[in-house]
């Protein structure tokens, strides 16, 4: 049979071939971990926020990737409608149908999903979840209500705050699940965790690798830097405080790196006659 219906391809089960992130286990990817293991475990929805960068969407596939029973879609703008959604999930879920109705496909969704749960637990994680709308915000948790299948929404707190609608509706939907993981930004044990897994060496070098984290306030941020440095370095190295200046004044000029190491400008001195 052709798998390609109406425009939607269907597989018969999710890949987890991800592009990652680098991954480094540190105190935020723990907690995103053990959060949506606990969810899952209660057979519960929850609700992950935080900015971009902090490590909900790299923690979130890398979970994905070690439990073949936990499902993971992204909620882009170009497929938030309720109808794509739908199709999103029964595509990652390995449900075939054939119909152009939304109550139809949630049906043969919910079939599918009883006999699924029936022989062993399963999760979905909704990422990008900011970008679904209310209805079909209703209608990821009704798949829960129905079949007793654990969703997991991550949303980005940046676009959230920008568009007091979604924030609404995130709000709504959120007060219906159990209580939500907050992330703030990463904190300084987590950038040194990074520091670290890179070989980074030195009192000095960590204070500017604590500093450049807590400006970017994101993990890519931090791993463009040390990346820059370990090519200062070499591949063999350990990286210096020499290595994160260089890398430091190649990405954000001179003068901001001279301030994340504490150092400032001199002062032009005016003789007086």
């Amino acid at each position: 049979m052709d798998d390609t219906m109406h425009g939607w391809r269907f597989d018969e089960a999710q890949t987890t071939n991800f592009d990652f992130e680098e991954h480094v286990d540190c105190p935020t990817s723990r907690l995103i971990e053990s959060f949506i293991l606990e969810a899952i475990e209660l057979e519960e929805c929850r609700t992950i926020i935080g900015p971009p960068g902090c490590g909900k969407s790299a923690t979130a596939k890398r979970v994905v990737s070690e439990n073949r029973h936990i499902r993971y879609v992204t909620a882009t703008p170009s497929s938030s409608g309720l109808k794509a959604f739908l199709r999103n999930v029964c595509s990652t879920f390995g449900v075939y149908t054939s119909s152009l109705d939304n109550a139809r496909i949630e049906r043969d969704l919910w079939n599918e999903l009883y006999r699924l749960l029936y022989n062993y637990p399963m999760a979905l994680i909704c990422d990008e979840a900011q970008n679904l709308d209310l209805k079909t915000l209703r209608t990821a948790l009704f798949l829960h209500d129905q079949t007793g299948l654990p969703v997991i929404l991550i949303g980005n707190s940046a676009v959230l705050n920008r568009t007091r609608t979604k924030q609404a509706a995130f709000d709504q939907i959120a007060d219906r699940q159990g209580p939500p993981l907050e992330i703030d930004g990463i904190s300084r044990r987590d950038v040194e965790a990074f520091g670290i897994h890179h070989k980074v060496e030195g009192r000095e070098a960590y204070e500017l690798l604590v500093n450049f984290g807590e400006e970017e306030r994101s993990f890519r941020g931090v791993v463009r830097l040390l990346k820059r440095a370990r090519s200062i370095a070499g591949p063999k190295s350990s990286i210096h405080l020499s290595h994160l200046q260089g890398a430091a004044s190649e990405l954000l000029g001179r003068s901001a790196t001279k301030r994340l190491i504490g150092e400032t400008e001199p002062k032009t001195l005016q003789v007086v006659t």
